[in-house]
């Protein structure tokens, strides 16, 4: 996995400041068989940053009828809703009004966005939004960059401590017992000398989204929430954003490492001060 070094933050109250010169477009398939035309490219990389035609056979009226029928169905059966089958095909189509909600200006909070379009918050929703948004499909990518590199770095940790914080980190690793993913990361932060709790919180097992609420004082960007004995040693992990749990628990921590790293770009969120510097390039 590499990091890059973040010099720019995008601003959300800009759109045009995210924007990038037109690349030469070229159409593409996306699941389902739709042709998914190549827009402009923003300084994120962002290929699909803002739609501007319309699905073929399709209206803003027949647009709108399906996301009060994807509305409905979260009314009726919740997160559960997001096994049923028809629902990637309507994403994928109303992918056009969900930018431009997610656009807007003035922001809207995440809690509007929640209330308007509550599959980006299940995991299909938002790993598919970003595919479409970036043209990475971050459950293959992460992965394959954590395998291809994370070994590469904690071995170099390992021959050369960089500093005490790294060396906390390594002598708390377990391999054969510990997240190798996790460790990555965490030494990572602690050789650029970022704080974890900007990413990560650490949370009882048996704690539910109300409970961590109560408790932690959760910032407005993104965070990862833990659950288990140790960073190293995650059983679970919830999302939260804007103070407020949005995703979890759910299992897999490579998972919520991309649900972390897509909720940036799909919402168009400023990364935290402190933790700016790091963030993992999938592409």
């Amino acid at each position: 996995m590499q990091i890059k070094t973040r010099v720019e933050h995008v601003n959300r109250n800009n759109t045009l400041a995210r924007r990038r010169q037109d690349r030469n477009s070229r159409s593409e398939t996306a699941e389902g068989g739709r042709n998914m035309s190549r827009g402009p490219v923003d300084q994120y990389g962002c290929v699909r940053w803002q739609p501007e035609d319309l699905p073929s056979g399709e209206t803003e009226e027949t647009l709108e009828d399906l996301r009060r029928q994807m509305l409905q169905l979260y009314l009726q059966k919740g997160m559960a809703g997001a096994d049923r089958g028809d629902l990637q095909k309507w994403l994928e189509i109303t992918y056009i009004l969900q930018r431009r909600f997610l656009n807007g200006n003035p922001p809207p909070s995440i809690s509007d966005v929640k209330d308007t379009w509550p599959f980006l918050f299940a995991q299909r929703g938002l790993y598919s939004h970003f595919h479409l948004l970036t043209n990475i499909p971050i459950l293959q990518k992460l992965p394959e960059a954590i395998e291809r590199r994370g070994h590469t770095i904690l071995k170099f940790f390992q021959g050369h401590k960089s500093n005490s914080e790294v060396g906390e980190v390594l002598d708390a690793f377990q391999e054969k017992e510990d997240n190798k993913a996790m460790c990555t990361i965490l030494l990572l932060l602690a050789h650029f000398k970022e704080p974890k709790e900007g990413i990560f919180l650490q949370a009882d097992r048996s704690a539910t989204a109300a409970d961590i609420q109560r408790s932690a004082q959760l910032p407005s960007t993104p965070l990862l929430i833990v659950q288990g004995e140790t960073l190293m040693k995650p059983d679970a992990w919830l999302l939260s954003i804007e103070g407020q749990v949005v995703m979890g628990p759910h299992n897999n921590i490579t998972n919520g490492m991309a649900a972390l790293f897509a909720s940036y770009y799909n919402f168009n969120l400023k990364y935290l001060e402190e933790a700016a510097c790091v963030c993992p390039k999938v592409n």
